[in-house]
């Protein structure tokens, strides 16, 4: 799938702070098929980054910061969607059973009906609704990778679905951040798959 290029722009809305809010997490009506959590699991503050995790484990990766692909039990393993299941999404097994971690069809419904920017003064992406013009911020930070693993040069961060790859055991779908070699002031957005033993983040919604 194509990379789409964002530039870095200069973001001062307030809008990424909601009112309503669900065991108390905010979150942002975007007029979407569901609602978006203003802060990643483990954060308390929008512009945080929070915990990054496995796809499909619900203990944060700072505790496991050398690590080979092996401890991600859930790489290599055959397993359907677990949205909601408190078993595997943190989301649900954190914030209770009203939050969950988006599907790789809910998760692209929000990428391909936001307009996104990256900030470079709070590091992270604003996504504005082209709906109604709400926004949520995703911080962006560098993912966590396994001992010994080579690094892609430009992997910036990820955000991660509910969702595995049917035809790859190994991977799971996301969203994911990438700088350009050799440059500060673009960053791509690709919505595809990876390794599940890579650490992301999870922006949690509600119904």
């Amino acid at each position: 799938m194509a990379f789409v290029a964002i530039m870095f722009v200069p973001w001062y809305g307030n809008s990424v702070m909601a009112q309503n809010t669900v065991n108390g997490h905010e979150y942002v009506d975007l007029g979407l098929s569901v609602k978006w959590a203003t802060c990643n699991v483990g954060a308390e503050k929008p512009y945080d980054g929070g915990d990054q995790y496995w796809w499909g484990r619900t203990s944060p990766l700072r505790y496991h910061r050398d690590y080979k692909k092996k401890d991600c039990y859930t790489w290599k393993r055959h397993m359907e969607d677990y949205t909601g299941w408190s078993t595997c999404d943190v989301a649900t097994y954190k914030w209770g059973s009203s939050w969950r971690t988006p599907t790789k069809e809910e998760l692209q419904e929000m990428y391909d009906n936001c307009d996104i920017e990256y900030d470079k003064k709070r590091r992270g992406m604003v996504c504005t609704s082209k709906v109604n013009g709400n926004t949520i911020f995703l911080p962006v930070g560098q993912c966590a990778i396994p001992k010994g693993t080579v690094r892609l040069f430009s992997l910036f961060c990820g955000y991660w679905s509910s969702t595995p790859n049917p035809n790859d055991t190994g991977k799971a779908y996301g969203l994911f951040f990438y700088f350009e070699k050799n440059k500060r002031d673009v960053i791509y957005l690709k919505f595809g798959d990876t390794d599940r033993y890579i650490g992301f983040y999870v922006r949690p919604v509600t119904d």
